[in-house]
């Protein structure tokens, strides 16, 4: 017997998806168990199979059916189900243990139907159930349980109930409507997931038909808006749920829309808005989302591919939006990247898109094909030079290639594959107007790429205005230059002479035959050998020179450059292209110096750059170290004190310097500078003349103390203000404040002060002699 049991228990829990099984005899008493099942429950389940027992009696009684009125119990099946398991309870009188496996067939077999809200359950899974009346279960639950309070919760917990009674989209409305009224009914079937069962339409159809309503200021009730949006029928739902004439909070609506509108879902928009799509005008659309304050960023949706919407809203907006332009071209939607631009001409009272706007919509297609380029043109972009220039697919980053592109390093872009389609993507885009220019080809130089150079020539020399204009500048001969290809510069040379011919203009100098660049900083660009040893750098140069690319201290400005750029970390590289230089002609400038006492890891010590150019700088007493004041700027004492040593003189602009920069007058730079003015020195007397006359108000409460701090620090030093000086400023009347200033400086204020200063250098000398006697 106990074998038969045990094969029994152990047959029934290896069968699929069973956890747990647990035998029990007619009193409650365990008999085995396997997997997670307690003993000690034996009897509750005893219990739960006698109640069922008798529910079995009552329903047979109820249908005029003959039953068993012996002692023994019939056969009885109870299915408890959870979300997370079912538990199945089985009483069969008169087994055997032999014939006791005979349960395992009926638990195979048997097909769990859920109405759970939470679990889509596909309908091929769903077993029929009997075509009980709800009545007949209603009147079994309420005598079994005696109390209405019992049988509404018995028909909350088991799920039974609900697949029985629920047998068509009215009585599950019916149900809803019944437990929780009108008011409630709508929340609690989304509250229990009902929009999960393909019923949910139809239960909603119901219930609003029955006079349900919903409202979000109920306490404790939550909108369903953002959940139907979520929906994949969600704008059928969502206008379903309307009919109802909800109330529901701008709050809940508001986050609804912000979701939609961050979604991309125009369609979904209109439906919450309660709008017809079809009539819904992108004024409209943005004037709803304006006036309810709905954030959204248009290039994120952009980048989303969002394009019904970003061409909606930028057309709403009022503004012009390049981006949403070519994304409706991109789109295949001309007609309304059209209407964009038409918007917009009306505004700007212009016939046709203007060059910067044209260039920003050519920047967002990025490097078209024709028939992008086609669908451009034909929705009214003009064509530009720079949509020559991001056809071609040379340039990584195309911004900006309306200015021109001047290389200011050996160091380039990466080189880039020229676009398959260039030659046929420029011929469309030069049909209708003369697009290459001398900003085209230069940017054109200036990645290398000698091919397609060539092709821009040979377009140039068809254009209209061909020999009134040449393109060529200077600054197209440096791109080349820098790309280290002097087959491209002469390239460049020849198609200068060429269009000489062409314009009748053969016989004058080369230089007169270049375009007049745009003024550039030539020290920012200038090219710097790459090392003392390179022979393209020193022997190219001198030609250029001659052909009036490059000016004729072009060395001189190549050392002022590479005085800014390198470090002391590399000086002997630098020192022995910088002797180079001074070989080839190039003039050590006060320039040279301040940028030398840049790009240093140690400001309070001069750099190895600044020592060596100072040591080769020659000085000229008739011209002015104008730099100087920039030195002082960095506080450096070691600059200052070689730069005095040199014999540089301290000038009035020097002490402006002083002024400007050192809000600390006891910084050992004032010192350093101030001692420099030797007595007998002009300065002394005429430096308070010069300042009076930057003055032409009275000084302000800020000024006043700055300046009076400053003055009285310059009498330390043998400053004074002479008498005429004080009389100028007396007469103007306008300048109380720095007239008493200058009272305190005059010459015998200063003689007053110096004597002080003297007596107290003589006290402190003799302080000092005293004590070392006394040691």
């Amino acid at each position: 017997m106990e074998t038969a049991l045990n094969r029994t228990l152990d047959e029934i829990a290896a069968t699929d998806k069973v956890k747990s099984v647990l035998a029990t005899d007619e009193e409650g008493l365990c008999l085995g168990v396997r997997g997670k099942a307690t003993p000690s429950t034996s009897g509750t389940i005893l219990s739960i199979a006698s109640r069922a027992s008798r529910i079995e009696k009552l329903l047979a009684s109820s249908l005029g059916l003959t039953v068993d009125t012996s002692t023994r119990l019939g056969d009885v099946t109870v299915l408890i189900e959870t979300d997370q398991s079912h538990i199945l309870i089985r009483q069969d009188d008169g087994k055997t243990f032999e014939n006791l496996s005979e349960m395992v067939q009926p638990i195979n077999q048997t097909t769990f139907h859920s109405e759970s809200l939470a679990v889509d359950t596909p309908a091929s899974q769903h077993q029929s159930l009997p075509t009980l009346p709800p009545e007949v279960w209603t009147r079994i639950f309420f005598h079994s349980c005696k109390t209405i309070n019992q049988l509404s919760q018995i028909s909350r917990l088991n799920k039974y109930v609900y697949g029985y009674c629920w047998l068509s989209p009215a009585a599950k409305a019916n149900f809803f409507i019944n437990r929780h009224g009108k008011q409630l009914a709508i929340y609690m079937a989304f509250k229990t997931k009902c929009w999960t069962i393909p019923e949910f339409q139809e239960i909603m159809k119901s219930m609003i038909l029955n006079g349900c309503s919903f409202s979000c200021h109920l306490k404790g009730v939550g909108c369903p808006l953002q959940l139907l949006s979520g929906l994949p029928n969600a704008v059928d739902n969502i206008k379903l749920f309307y009919t109802c004439k909800p109330h529901i909070s701008d709050k809940h609506l508001n986050t609804a829309l912000y979701d939609a509108v961050n979604s991309g879902r125009l369609n979904i928009i209109s439906a919450l808005l309660q709008e017809d799509l079809a009539t819904l005008t992108p004024l409209k659309l943005f004037a709803h989302l304006k006036t309810r304050r709905i954030n959204f960023d248009i290039e994120k949706l952009r980048q989303n591919n969002y394009t019904e919407l970003v061409i909606a809203l930028a057309m709403g907006s009022g503004q012009f939006s390049a981006k949403a332009v070519a994304l409706a071209i991109r789109d295949n939607q001309v007609a309304k990247a059209q209407e964009m631009i038409s918007l917009h001409l009306k505004t700007t009272s212009a016939s046709v898109l203007n060059e910067a706007d044209s260039n920003n919509v050519w920047l967002a297609l990025g490097i078209p094909d024709i028939g992008i380029i086609e669908s451009a043109l034909k929705a009214g972009v003009s064509p530009t030079g720079s949509s020559l220039l991001i056809s071609s697919g040379l340039f990584s980053s195309p911004l900006n290639l309306e200015r021109i592109i001047r290389l200011s390093s050996w160091e380039h872009m990466p080189n880039t594959v020229l676009s398959p389609t260039v030659v046929q993507a420029n011929d469309i885009l030069l049909k209708a107007t003369d697009l290459i220019n001398q900003v085209v080809i230069t940017n054109a130089v200036s990645t290398g790429h000698k091919e397609y150079v060539e092709y821009l020539l040979t377009k140039w020399q068809q254009q209209h205005n061909y020999t009134s204009l040449n393109i060529l500048s200077t600054h197209t001969f440096h791109n080349a230059f820098l790309r280290r290809d002097w087959n491209l510069v002469e390239l460049l040379i020849d198609a200068c002479r060429r269009w000489a011919e062409q314009a009748n203009k053969s016989g004058e100098d080369f230089v007169h035959l270049l375009a007049g660049p745009e003024p550039v900083d030539e020290s920012d660009f200038v090219p710097v050998p790459s090392s003392a040893s390179d022979e393209y750098y020193f022997t190219r140069i001198p030609e250029l020179v001659n052909l009036g690319v490059y000016p004729t201290d072009v060395f001189t400005l190549s050392l002022e450059r590479m005085a800014r750029i390198s470090t002391d970390d590399e000086f002997a590289k630098t020192e022995e292209c910088m002797v180079k230089l001074l070989e080839f002609g190039a003039v050590v400038t006060s320039k040279a110096l301040y940028n030398a006492t840049l790009n240093r890891s140690d400001t309070s010590k001069s750099s190895l750059r600044f020592k060596f150019l100072l040591d080769k700088f020659a000085l000229d007493p008739q011209s002015e170290f104008k730099d100087f004041g920039y030195v002082i700027g960095h506080k450096c004492l070691e600059d200052v004190q070689l730069i005095l040593a040199k014999g540089i003189p301290v000038t009035a602009a020097i002490l402006g310097a002083l002024y400007e920069d050192f809000s600390n007058l006891d910084h050992p730079v004032v010192g350093e500078v101030l001692s420099a003015v030797k007595p007998g020195n002009s300065l002394l007397k005429t430096y308070f003349g010069q300042i009076t006359e930057t003055f032409h108000n009275d000084l302000d409460n800020y000024n006043y103390h700055r300046t009076k701090a400053f003055i009285v620090k310059l009498q330390e030093y043998g400053f004074w203000v002479p008498q005429e000086v004080l009389d100028q400023v007396q007469a103007s009347g306008n300048k109380p404040l720095l007239l008493g200033i200058l009272k305190m400086v005059t010459k015998e204020e200063m003689r007053n002060v110096m004597r002080r200063k003297q007596f107290h250098e003589k006290m402190m000398m003799r302080s000092k002699q005293f004590g070392k006697k006394k040691k």
